[in-house]
């Protein structure tokens, strides 16, 4: 009865022991899936790392870059006002010239409105002269026969 006993026991302790033993390996499979896990993590952590640091890297560069054309941007907006005022005086400037222009033209008009009727009064004079002196040759052609008429008369 003891040996059956002890048998029993031994049989209870091997099971417990076997039992243990796939305990053991399960949970050191288990172990090694999680060791694998925590390397996997391990391994994806540096990458992000890395991934963080090249786009921190990319940020700083677009930064500096935005910060490069804003200053830029801000030297073209002044230049750009600088031309505009420039062109607002060029364009004031040739308003006043234009208007300048037509002034002497108007008085350019009235003068030679002026030589016009100066000159039509010229011509008006000179045939006037003309008709006065070809009445006048007319006169003296006809005046000895007005002369010889006026005696045949007396």
């Amino acid at each position: 009865r003891e040996l059956r006993a002890e048998r029993a026991r031994l049989g209870a302790a091997e099971e417990a022991l076997a039992e243990a033993q796939r305990d053991r390996e399960k949970t050191a499979v288990e172990a090694a899936g999680l060791r694998k896990e925590v390397e996997l993590v391990r391994v994806r952590r540096a990458a992000y790392g890395k991934e963080q640091r090249e786009c921190v890297r990319q940020l700083e560069s677009a930064q500096a870059q935005a910060a490069e054309y804003g200053a830029e941007l801000s030297e073209k907006r002044a230049e750009l006002a600088t031309l505009q005022s420039s062109l607002d005086t060029l364009a004031s400037d040739v308003a006043a010239a234009e208007e300048r222009v037509r002034a002497k033209l108007r008085a350019m008009d009235s003068e030679q409105a002026e030589d016009a009727s100066r000159e039509e009064g010229t011509a008006l004079k000179e045939k006037q002269l003309a008709l006065l002196e070809e009445g006048l040759a007319s006169s003296r052609r006809t005046a000895p026969a007005r002369v010889e008429l006026a005696q045949l008369r007396a």
